[in-house]
Protein backbone atom coordinates (compact mmCIF):
# COMPACT_ATOMS: atom_id res chain seq x y z
CA UNK A 1 0.00 0.00 0.00
CA UNK A 2 1.29 3.66 -1.04
CA UNK A 3 2.11 6.30 1.83
CA UNK A 4 -0.90 8.25 0.48
CA UNK A 5 -3.33 5.46 0.61
CA UNK A 6 -2.35 4.74 4.76
CA UNK A 7 -5.03 4.82 6.99
CA UNK A 8 -5.20 8.18 8.80
CA UNK A 9 -7.44 11.48 8.88
CA UNK A 10 -6.22 14.22 7.10
CA UNK A 11 -7.81 17.56 5.93
CA UNK A 12 -8.24 17.21 1.50
CA UNK A 13 -10.00 20.05 1.28
CA UNK A 14 -10.54 23.60 3.60
CA UNK A 15 -12.90 21.71 6.38
CA UNK A 16 -13.14 18.58 4.66
CA UNK A 17 -11.05 15.86 6.01
CA UNK A 18 -11.04 12.46 4.63
CA UNK A 19 -11.23 10.08 8.04
CA UNK A 20 -9.85 7.07 6.89
CA UNK A 21 -8.01 6.32 3.68
CA UNK A 22 -8.38 3.19 1.80
CA UNK A 23 -7.64 -0.17 3.05
CA UNK A 24 -8.13 -3.02 1.16
CA UNK A 25 -10.95 -5.49 1.68
CA UNK A 26 -11.67 -3.86 4.72
CA UNK A 27 -13.63 -0.51 4.28
CA UNK A 28 -13.27 3.00 1.70
CA UNK A 29 -12.85 6.10 2.89
CA UNK A 30 -15.12 8.18 5.01
CA UNK A 31 -15.12 12.33 4.91
CA UNK A 32 -15.74 14.48 7.70
CA UNK A 33 -17.40 17.73 6.68
CA UNK A 34 -16.22 20.43 9.61
CA UNK A 35 -19.06 23.27 10.06
CA UNK A 36 -20.18 25.88 12.54
CA UNK A 37 -23.75 24.22 12.67
CA UNK A 38 -21.84 21.23 13.92
CA UNK A 39 -19.79 18.06 11.62
CA UNK A 40 -21.40 15.88 9.76
CA UNK A 41 -20.04 12.63 8.69
CA UNK A 42 -20.40 10.59 5.65
CA UNK A 43 -19.33 7.19 5.91
CA UNK A 44 -18.26 4.00 4.23
CA UNK A 45 -18.67 2.84 7.68
CA UNK A 46 -16.18 0.89 9.29
CA UNK A 47 -16.41 1.00 13.14
CA UNK A 48 -13.26 -0.24 14.60
CA UNK A 49 -11.06 2.07 11.85
CA UNK A 50 -13.82 5.01 12.44
CA UNK A 51 -13.95 4.53 16.30
CA UNK A 52 -9.80 4.74 16.30
CA UNK A 53 -9.94 8.31 15.18
CA UNK A 54 -11.89 9.61 18.02
CA UNK A 55 -9.48 11.86 19.34
CA UNK A 56 -8.59 13.32 16.35
CA UNK A 57 -12.92 13.79 15.37
CA UNK A 58 -12.95 15.14 19.02
CA UNK A 59 -10.58 17.68 18.43
CA UNK A 60 -12.36 18.54 15.04
CA UNK A 61 -15.65 19.37 17.19
CA UNK A 62 -17.03 15.62 17.16
CA UNK A 63 -20.38 14.50 15.05
CA UNK A 64 -23.12 16.10 15.11
CA UNK A 65 -25.36 13.92 11.89
CA UNK A 66 -24.34 10.40 9.84
CA UNK A 67 -25.61 11.04 6.46
CA UNK A 68 -25.88 7.37 4.59
CA UNK A 69 -25.04 7.12 1.12
CA UNK A 70 -26.50 3.77 0.87
CA UNK A 71 -27.69 0.84 2.81
CA UNK A 72 -24.10 -0.79 2.52
CA UNK A 73 -23.04 1.83 5.02
CA UNK A 74 -25.57 1.03 7.77
CA UNK A 75 -24.84 -2.32 8.55
CA UNK A 76 -26.26 -3.13 12.03
CA UNK A 77 -22.85 -4.91 13.06
CA UNK A 78 -21.36 -1.09 12.90
CA UNK A 79 -23.73 0.64 15.43
CA UNK A 80 -23.76 1.21 18.18
CA UNK A 81 -19.78 2.23 18.23
CA UNK A 82 -17.82 3.92 20.33
CA UNK A 83 -18.33 7.41 17.83
CA UNK A 84 -22.03 6.91 18.25
CA UNK A 85 -22.25 6.09 22.01
CA UNK A 86 -20.13 9.20 22.98
CA UNK A 87 -22.31 11.67 20.59
CA UNK A 88 -25.35 10.53 19.99
CA UNK A 89 -26.04 12.07 16.66
CA UNK A 90 -28.88 11.34 13.91
CA UNK A 91 -27.99 8.63 11.46
CA UNK A 92 -29.79 9.66 8.17
CA UNK A 93 -30.88 7.29 5.76
CA UNK A 94 -33.31 7.61 2.75
CA UNK A 95 -36.68 6.12 4.04
CA UNK A 96 -36.23 3.47 1.08
CA UNK A 97 -33.30 1.77 2.65
CA UNK A 98 -34.45 2.80 6.43
CA UNK A 99 -36.71 -0.39 5.44
CA UNK A 100 -34.19 -2.90 5.99
CA UNK A 101 -33.45 -2.20 9.06
CA UNK A 102 -37.42 -2.94 10.70
CA UNK A 103 -36.43 -5.52 12.86
CA UNK A 104 -33.06 -4.06 13.72
CA UNK A 105 -33.22 -0.47 14.38
CA UNK A 106 -30.48 1.93 13.69
CA UNK A 107 -29.75 3.87 16.64
CA UNK A 108 -31.67 7.66 16.61
CA UNK A 109 -32.29 6.84 12.36
CA UNK A 110 -33.97 9.53 10.93
CA UNK A 111 -35.14 8.45 7.70
CA UNK A 112 -35.43 10.90 4.47
CA UNK A 113 -37.73 11.07 2.47
CA UNK A 114 -36.83 9.72 -1.21
CA UNK A 115 -36.53 12.89 -3.00
CA UNK A 116 -33.89 16.04 -3.70
CA UNK A 117 -34.16 18.13 -0.78
CA UNK A 118 -32.28 20.74 1.25
CA UNK A 119 -31.51 19.00 4.81
CA UNK A 120 -29.18 21.89 5.57
CA UNK A 121 -28.51 25.46 4.75
CA UNK A 122 -24.99 24.09 3.18
CA UNK A 123 -26.48 20.45 2.12
CA UNK A 124 -28.70 18.95 -0.28
CA UNK A 125 -29.54 15.55 -0.30
CA UNK A 126 -30.49 13.93 -4.00
CA UNK A 127 -31.70 10.43 -5.11
CA UNK A 128 -29.09 8.10 -6.44
CA UNK A 129 -30.32 4.88 -6.72
CA UNK A 130 -27.21 2.71 -7.73
CA UNK A 131 -25.79 0.43 -5.80
CA UNK A 132 -28.53 0.75 -3.39
CA UNK A 133 -32.02 1.11 -4.78
CA UNK A 134 -32.36 4.23 -2.08
CA UNK A 135 -29.22 5.57 -2.70
CA UNK A 136 -28.42 9.22 -1.80
CA UNK A 137 -25.95 11.63 -2.78
CA UNK A 138 -25.36 14.80 -0.59
CA UNK A 139 -24.37 18.14 -2.25
CA UNK A 140 -22.13 20.35 0.28
CA UNK A 141 -21.29 23.91 -0.50
CA UNK A 142 -18.62 25.39 1.20
CA UNK A 143 -16.20 28.39 0.49
CA UNK A 144 -17.23 29.05 -2.51
CA UNK A 145 -17.28 25.41 -4.04
CA UNK A 146 -19.69 22.58 -4.33
CA UNK A 147 -18.68 19.00 -3.44
CA UNK A 148 -20.75 15.60 -4.01
CA UNK A 149 -20.25 12.72 -2.26
CA UNK A 150 -21.62 10.04 -4.24
CA UNK A 151 -21.03 6.48 -2.31
CA UNK A 152 -19.82 3.46 -4.20
CA UNK A 153 -22.27 3.49 -7.54
CA UNK A 154 -19.22 5.09 -8.94
CA UNK A 155 -15.80 4.12 -8.74
CA UNK A 156 -12.16 4.53 -10.30
CA UNK A 157 -10.38 1.54 -11.07
CA UNK A 158 -7.24 1.91 -13.04
CA UNK A 159 -7.81 4.84 -14.69
CA UNK A 160 -11.00 3.78 -15.84
CA UNK A 161 -14.80 5.06 -14.43
CA UNK A 162 -16.73 2.26 -13.40
CA UNK A 163 -20.66 2.08 -12.33
CA UNK A 164 -22.64 -0.48 -9.97
CA UNK A 165 -26.19 -0.81 -10.50
CA UNK A 166 -28.21 -3.08 -8.02
CA UNK A 167 -30.52 -5.84 -9.62
CA UNK A 168 -33.49 -3.89 -7.92
CA UNK A 169 -32.14 -0.30 -9.71
CA UNK A 170 -33.95 -0.28 -13.56
CA UNK A 171 -31.43 1.38 -16.20
CA UNK A 172 -33.95 3.97 -16.90
CA UNK A 173 -33.82 5.02 -13.32
CA UNK A 174 -30.35 4.78 -12.92
CA UNK A 175 -29.39 6.83 -16.16
CA UNK A 176 -32.10 9.44 -15.10
CA UNK A 177 -30.23 9.75 -11.78
CA UNK A 178 -27.14 10.03 -13.74
CA UNK A 179 -28.78 13.22 -15.92
CA UNK A 180 -29.81 14.30 -12.59
CA UNK A 181 -26.24 14.81 -11.21
CA UNK A 182 -24.60 15.73 -14.26
CA UNK A 183 -26.71 18.62 -14.63
CA UNK A 184 -25.92 19.73 -10.99
CA UNK A 185 -22.64 21.38 -11.50
CA UNK A 186 -19.84 20.29 -8.75
CA UNK A 187 -16.76 21.32 -8.41
CA UNK A 188 -15.34 17.70 -6.75
CA UNK A 189 -16.60 14.35 -6.81
CA UNK A 190 -15.54 12.51 -3.74
CA UNK A 191 -16.11 8.50 -3.96
CA UNK A 192 -16.11 6.05 -0.97
CA UNK A 193 -15.90 2.66 -2.48
CA UNK A 194 -12.72 0.74 -1.50
CA UNK A 195 -12.26 -0.49 -4.88
CA UNK A 196 -11.13 2.83 -5.52
CA UNK A 197 -7.49 2.99 -7.10
CA UNK A 198 -6.78 6.57 -6.92
CA UNK A 199 -7.56 9.03 -4.37
CA UNK A 200 -10.85 9.22 -4.00
CA UNK A 201 -11.99 12.85 -5.02
CA UNK A 202 -11.99 14.37 -8.15
CA UNK A 203 -11.44 18.27 -9.14
CA UNK A 204 -13.67 19.19 -12.49
CA UNK A 205 -14.68 22.60 -14.55
CA UNK A 206 -18.20 22.24 -15.86
CA UNK A 207 -17.36 20.53 -19.39
CA UNK A 208 -15.68 18.07 -17.58
CA UNK A 209 -18.07 17.20 -15.00
CA UNK A 210 -21.11 17.14 -18.02
CA UNK A 211 -18.76 14.76 -19.85
CA UNK A 212 -18.21 12.35 -17.04
CA UNK A 213 -21.86 11.70 -16.84
CA UNK A 214 -22.33 11.80 -20.44
CA UNK A 215 -19.72 9.30 -20.73
CA UNK A 216 -21.37 7.15 -17.69
CA UNK A 217 -24.65 7.18 -19.51
CA UNK A 218 -23.57 6.12 -22.51
CA UNK A 219 -21.16 3.73 -21.82
CA UNK A 220 -21.63 2.50 -18.02
CA UNK A 221 -18.79 0.04 -17.20
CA UNK A 222 -19.41 -2.44 -14.14
CA UNK A 223 -17.18 -2.49 -12.16
CA UNK A 224 -16.64 -4.46 -8.83
CA UNK A 225 -17.06 -1.96 -5.55
CA UNK A 226 -16.99 -2.29 -1.86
Amino acid sequence: MSERLKPGLREIFPNLFLVQARVEKVAGPSFLLRREQGNILIPAYNKVLIDGRLKQIERLGGVSAIYVNGKHNAKIPNFPSALTERYRPPIYISEVDAKTYRARKLPNSRPLKFKRQMVAKDLEAIPFPGYSKGGMAYLWSNGGKRYLFGGITITRIDGEWRTWLSAAVTPRAFKAALKELGETGCDVLLLNSFANTEEPWFSFKPAQWKALFDELIANPKPGKHG
